[in-house]
């Protein structure tokens, strides 16, 4: 009797002792876990809601003075699309900020590149180079403007407005920057043509992964992205055309 109470007695305190280190090193194993999660959920929930905060803040056109080189900007969005236009749009630039580090010096440049025409073309003459360069620039200026205007009419009401915003008109200022630049590239290495011509495509590329930016919904991406780029490859050439057969060439 005294040799089994002794045994019961053991197995029960050894029994209870795995048990309850078992127990304790479970638990405290789970309550690790718990709160990691816990803790993790709570970085998450707060990230999402900083960025929440930045996008609604992005939409009221708050912007501000920023040193940033535009020009790698834009060359992080020529490389990483997804990854340039968000950054662009948390950069918060201000449009004359874009406007006048990227935009312009491009179309300008973009202007005076037909006086490579002076290397390439054995009857070239100064004025044809001038009056080429006024065409090459209002063709990319007033195709910046008629994005803009037309966008109104064949995008939702709410698209409209976002297209609007600084971040919009940005948006488009460095999609019609990169024609520039592709344009400029094919003027002073036109034995690059065939090439060239096909890097237009690269901006409709990057013009319908900016699209996602503007959190257009599900069902309508596929329509914006073709409108956005459509008109922002489209305007340009309408304007080029206009204009080369307004302006004469040949004085």
């Amino acid at each position: 009797m005294a040799d089994n109470a002794k045994d019961n007695l053991y197995d029960l305190d050894g029994g209870n002792s795995v048990e309850q280190t078992e127990s304790l090193y479970y638990s405290s194993d789970e309550t690790e876990t718990v709160k990691d999660n816990t803790l993790y959920n709570l970085e998450e929930e707060e990230r999402m809601e900083r960025l929440a905060s930045e996008d609604n803040e992005a939409w009221k056109g708050e912007t501000f003075e920023n040193s940033r080189s535009v020009l790698l900007l834009l060359l992080k969005v020529l490389t990483t699309p997804v990854e340039g236009w968000k950054e662009l749009k948390r950069s918060r630039l201000k449009e004359d900020a874009v406007a006048s580090r990227c935009f312009y010096p491009l179309i300008a440049l973009a202007a005076a590149s037909e006086f490579t025409g002076i290397f390439y073309e054995a009857h070239f003459t100064v004025s044809e180079g001038v009056i080429k360069g006024i065409i090459t620039f209002m063709t990319f200026f007033f195709g910046y403007f008629s994005v803009l205007l037309l966008s109104g009419i064949f995008l939702p009401k709410d698209l409209k407005e976002r297209l609007n915003s600084y971040y919009g008109k940005e948006y488009v200022m460095l999609n019609i920057s990169t024609l520039a630049l592709f344009y400029i590239v094919f003027r002073i290495f036109p034995i690059l043509g065939p090439v060239v011509a096909f890097l237009p495509l690269w901006t409709i590329y990057i013009a319908s992964k900016g699209v996602k930016i503007f959190r257009v919904e599900e069902n309508l991406k596929v329509r914006v992205a073709t409108v956005l780029s459509g008109l922002i490859l489209g305007c340009p050439i309408l304007w080029n055309w206009i204009l080369t057969e307004l302006l004469p060439q040949n004085i």
